[in-house]
Parts: C-alpha cells; structure tokens; sequence
C-alpha cells in the first residue's frame, strides 16, 4: 500500500508541476505585448483605393489587407495626404504604401513587394475649353498633375503645377485655374463628377502611357517580413484570389507590359 501511496503521490506531484509550468507559460504569453499591426498608408485614389462611402476602402485596399493576413499579420489601412503617405513609409519600419509606381527615382526608397494592378494616364480637360491633345495644342496648355508622382517631368506645357489631391485637380480645371490634368482618367472623372461636372462635359485623350501599381515597403522593414509578403501575394495569384478581388471590383484592366 506504501508503495502505491507513493506512486500516486509522485504522480499528484509531477502533474501540479506541469500545471505550474503551463500556467507560467500562459502568464508569459500574456505578458508579452501584441504585434503592432502593419500601417497601410494610402490616399484617396478611387476606384483604387476609396476613403469614405459605399465602396470603402476600395479594392486594392482590401486585395492588400487579405496579403497582409496571408502573411500572418495584422494591418491598419490609414488614409493620409500622398506626399504624406510617402514620407511615414520612408522612415517607419511597419509601413507599407499602396498604390505607388515604381520609377528610377523611387528605386531605393523602398522595398518592392510586387505588383497589383496595371492603369492607364492620359489628359482630361473640359471639353469647351481644350478637345484637342497634340502636341502643338499642349504647349500652350496649363497643366496639373499630382504632386509626388514622376510625370511632370516628361509634359511639355507652358506651365505645369503640382496639386496635393485629385480633388485639388478637379477644382483647379473646374475654376479655370488650368487647361487639363494628367493623371489616371478614372479617377480624375471621379473627382469631376463629385462636383458636379457631367461626363458629357469632359474631353479625354486617348491612353498615353500605362504603368504598373505596386505594393511597397519602408526601407527599414526587415526582409524577412517583406519575404513573407512577397510569398502571400504569389499565393494569392496562384490559387486566383487576387483575379477574383479585382474581378469583382469591376476593374478595366489595362495592357500594361510586364503585368
């Protein structure tokens, strides 16, 4: 009997011991803080990526926040000013930026996790005022393009000036300020037409050039989460996640080559 005693009593021991070192191991966890969440940082670019309305946040928002959980992370989309958007994602190392064009300028300012969507630029103006985009007509034009965008060096015009928003775009050319804008046609329409101005109003050039929208990261953030990134969104093309997203959004696809 003594000696079954003492088994059991060994056994009483062991298990309290064991259930000590879980409880230990639960409080550690505990104790330790949450991931900070990966700051997403955007503008308002819609059909894009959409601050406020029914449509919010926009599909390449979203397409973005599923790769962010696919890597195991959290995210927090945050709509700032793009100059802005740049500037956070330049010195913090859990930001990431969408949707940015990768340019020679650009290059080493951050790491590139891969491309989302392919667009087309090209001129909108009012149509009474300039219906016609050759280049003899532009050299007398005054144009607007978005500031902290790679454009504006390769317009000619007589006069170029840079806006902070689409919305600062659309009221320039709706007050005479300028002749046209050069920027994305879709969502340049948007901001028109959250003014008032018809389509019917508006003269469009033909697409001029097309390029391709990426996902980037703080140059601080360390490779192997920007790897992680990089290995959900090739699973989110693989098993056609990322098609669907866009396809439901209602997207035109540009020809972009590379895309």
């Amino acid at each position: 009997m003594a000696s079954i005693s003492g088994k059991v009593e060994g056994l009483a021991r062991r298990a309290a011991a064991a259930a000590l070192a879980l409880l230990a191991l639960c409080a550690a966890a505990a104790a330790e803080p949450p991931a900070t969440p990966l700051r997403l940082l955007t503008a308002n670019f819609p059909p894009y990526t959409i601050e406020s309305g029914h449509d919010a946040p926009g599909p390449l928002v979203n397409l973005t926040l599923e790769l962010i959980a696919r890597s195991g992370h959290a995210g927090q989309v945050e709509f700032v000013p793009w100059p802005r958007a740049q500037a956070i994602t330049a010195r913090e190392a859990n930001a990431l930026i969408i949707p940015l064009v990768r340019s020679s300028e650009r290059e080493a300012k951050y790491q590139w996790i891969g491309k989302l969507y392919c667009r087309s630029m090209g001129f909108v103006a009012l149509r009474e005022r300039l219906h016609r985009f050759d280049e003899q007509t532009l050299a007398s034009a005054r144009l607007v393009v978005l500031r902290a965008t790679p454009y504006g060096a390769n317009l000619k015009a007589a006069s170029i000036t840079e806006a902070t928003s689409f919305e600062d775009m659309a009221k320039m050319l709706s007050l005479d300020m300028v002749d046209a804008i050069y920027a994305n046609q879709e969502t340049a329409l948007l901001a028109l037409q959250a003014r008032g101005i018809e389509r019917a109003a508006l003269a469009l050039s033909a697409p001029v050039e097309s390029d391709l929208l990426w996902l980037a990261a703080s140059p601080g953030m360390p490779r192997a989460r920007v790897e992680e990134l990089q290995q959900a969104l090739r699973a989110l093309q693989k098993d056609g996640t990322m098609e669907r997203l866009l396809e439901q959004s209602g997207l035109p696809r540009a020809a972009c080559a590379g895309n």
